[in-house]
């Protein structure tokens, strides 16, 4: 029973930490991609044998009726590192250290297996170069 209130304890902290991250995209909005308004997702942490990285993903459409989509990579401390923007699909799970998207032979996963983001990710035929905080 304690191990189950422990478990329970952890996911309810987890989730407010996501939360939060989410809410200081919206509220610091750096380098301009991240509104308000917005679909925001979170992932579970991307864990690796030296980090782990907080991934948040966002949706939303541009003045110019252009949908836009965002992965927003934090540090294991909460520290915004940058993003991947441009995707055509949202990534849909996270396995082991592996944000996956939807299936394609042309790539469909983005590897945190590092200390660091990956500076470019292949995902549907097409690179994606992480921009990350001046």
């Amino acid at each position: 029973m304690k191990f189950i209130a422990l478990i329970s304890g952890l996911l309810l902290f987890c989730s407010v930490d996501a939360a939060d991250i989410s809410e200081w995209l919206k509220d610091a909005n750096p380098q301009g991609y991240f509104p308000e308004t917005g679909d925001y997702s979170t992932y579970p942490d991307a864990c690796n044998e030296s980090t782990c990285f907080h991934l948040v993903g966002v949706y939303y459409v541009t003045p110019t009726n252009k949908g836009m989509r965002r992965v927003a990579v934090f540090s294991e401390d909460g520290k915004y590192l940058g993003a991947y923007s441009g995707f055509n699909e949202m990534p849909i799970k996270l396995v082991g250290f592996q944000l996956v998207f939807p299936e394609s032979e042309f790539g469909s996963s983005i590897n945190f297996d590092g200390k660091l983001p990956p500076t470019r990710a292949y995902i549907d035929g097409e690179y994606f170069e992480f921009e990350s905080m001046p």
